[in-house]
């Protein structure tokens, strides 16, 4: 999910886990609530669970999945599944 703030000025992601025994889960209104605590105004649901991946670069500059994705309610153990689409962050030109 993601959040912005009444001014727009600040955006929240949340990434949920895929199902898998230690992920105890959470429901999209608990995190939309979750998300106007914070302060966001808006919030929009794209997708969750399985195919929800968390790729962030290690130490080396590796990417590497942070997340736990899965596949037909089990733990992928080789890695995540193909997805089509995805939400790409990066720093702005003068911030590297």
């Amino acid at each position: 999910m993601i959040g912005l703030d009444p001014d727009h000025q600040r955006m929240v992601i949340w990434m949920n886990d895929g199902r898998f025994p230690e992920s105890p889960g959470i429901s999209f209104n608990a995190i939309a609530d979750y998300l106007i605590a914070l302060g966001c105004k808006d919030v929009l649901s794209i997708d969750g669970g399985g195919s929800s991946i968390m790729v962030l670069p290690d130490e080396s500059g590796t990417l590497q999945i942070m997340s736990h994705p899965c596949d037909n309610q089990k733990f992928d153990h080789d890695g995540a599944r193909r997805i089509h689409n995805c939400f790409y962050l990066a720093p702005a030109d003068d911030e590297e």
